[in-house]
This record gives structure tokens, sequence and C-alpha cells, in this order.
């Protein structure tokens, strides 16, 4: 009894080492498995520090960058604000030259409406000289002082062929001195073919022009008719109704010498 007790006491005993060994065995597997998660824990947190250090440097570079990329937006925005202010000067230069380019347009336009008014008045004026050079070759008088619009001032009187001066014009005088026969030395060479004084026919006036209306007439003077053949006599006598003039220059009196041709 006593050996089989025994026996049952050893079973018993290696029963119980058995089981132990065998939960010896499941804790060190489970040992085995927990140090095997605790080094890929590890791993994965030295990959995490890894990649954190990575952040780090990442973040310090674009702080770096943003830093950087601050200043190039200072820089740029000054120099937007520089190119507003000139751009905002070229417009007011720009204003100012197209003011003076319409300033000099206007004068321009100015100057042009004062050639073509000179122009005109030009045409006018050379109009006025022709109508009175016309009036002049008929026989009209003519009113020197010309009006305000430059027109030729026309009245139909009589005009004598010459008129009745003495001495003191240059131009009568000349004339004259062609017309004398005797005379020892000739300004001209129409003197060859004029004959003697004695057979010099006088030649009269043609009259006066017909009679005009009488209100468009102004009372005029009466102007004595003076032949050719009375150049002689009227070299050293003053007409009767004639006061003697003031000796004037032939430039004073253009159209005497029109008359006279």
């Amino acid at each position: 009894m006593e050996l089989r007790e025994e026996r049952v006491q050893r079973l018993q005993d290696l029963e119980e080492i058995y089981a132990k060994d065998k939960r010896l065995e499941a804790m060190t597997t489970e040992m085995s498995a927990a140090t095997r998660g605790i080094i890929q824990v590890n791993v994965e947190i030295a990959h995490k520090d890894a990649e954190l250090v990575g952040l780090r440097a990442t973040a310090k570079c674009s702080a770096k960058l943003l830093q950087k990329a601050e200043q190039d937006f200072l820089i740029t925005h000054q120099d937007l604000e520089s190119t507003q202010l000139k751009l905002l000067d070229c417009k007011r230069k720009l204003s100012v030259k197209d003011r003076e380019v319409r300033m000099w347009i206007e004068r321009y336009e100015q100057v042009m409406m004062d050639l073509h008014a000179s122009q005109f008045r030009l045409t006018q004026l050379a109009r006025d000289a022709s109508s009175k050079e016309a009036a002049l070759t008929r026989g009209l008088a003519i009113d020197i002082d010309n009006p305000a619009n430059g027109l030729a001032s026309l009245r139909p009187r009589p005009v004598p062929l010459m008129k009745p001066v003495g001495l003191h014009d240059r131009a009568v005088r000349r004339y004259r001195r062609d017309q004398i026969w005797n005379r020892a030395h000739a300004s001209t060479a129409s003197i060859s073919n004029m004959q003697p004084a004695s057979r010099l026919k006088p030649v009269h006036s043609a009259g006066s022009l017909p009679p005009a209306h009488a209100t468009a007439i102004p009372p005029l003077d009466p102007t004595p008719i003076v032949s050719r053949d009375c150049f002689q006599c009227t070299a050293t006598t003053t007409p009767k109704n004639r006061t003697p003039a003031i000796p004037r220059d032939e430039r004073d009196s253009p159209y005497d010498l029109i008359l006279m041709r």
C-alpha cells in the first residue's frame, strides 16, 4: 500500500512538474512574442524618431524659406510701390505733354486760320488793286485811303489826262523833259522819233464819262482839264485854281505814275 501511495505520489509530482513545464514553455513563448513585439515597437519608435527628426528639419527649412519668402514679398511690395509712384509720375507727365500737344494743336489751328484769313485778305487786296488799276485805265477817280473792308471806292467823275502840277512833281518833270524838243541832253530814246515843238498837235482831254446817278455821286470840286500842249507853259507857272503844294516824293503818289502813262 505504501508503495502504491508512493507511486501515486510520484505520478502526481511528475504530473505537476510536467504541468509546470508546460506553463513555463507557454510563458516562455509568450515572453518571446512580447519581446518580438517590443522589438518591433522599438523599431517603429526609431522610425518615428527618424521621421520626427526629418519633420523637424523640414520645419526648420520651411521656416527659413518662409522668412526668405517674406523678405522677397517685402522687397516686391517696395518695388511695386516704387513702380506705382513712377506710373503716377508718368501719368502726370503724360497729362502735361497731352495739354502741351493740345495747346500746340490749337496754336497750329489758329495759325492755319490766320494763314487762310491772310490768304483771303491777300486775294481781296489783289482784286482791289486790279480793280483800281482797271478803274484808273477807264478814267475813274479812286480814294487812296482804303476803308476797313479794303474794297476799292470808285467814283465816276471826269479825270484829266494829266494833272496840273508844277516843278515839284518829279515824275511830271521827267515826262516833260522827254517831251521838250530842243533839250541838249535827252534822257530817253523817244526824242529821236518826235517832231519839232511847232508841229506838235495838241491832244485834248477825252471829256467826262457818262453821267451817273446824282444820289450815288458825292459833290466834288471841278477839276480842270489840261492837255499835253500846256506842259511847256505849266513848267514855269502854277495853275490859277491851284495853290502851291508842299514838295513830296513820288513814292507818296503811286497812282500818279499810272495816270501819266
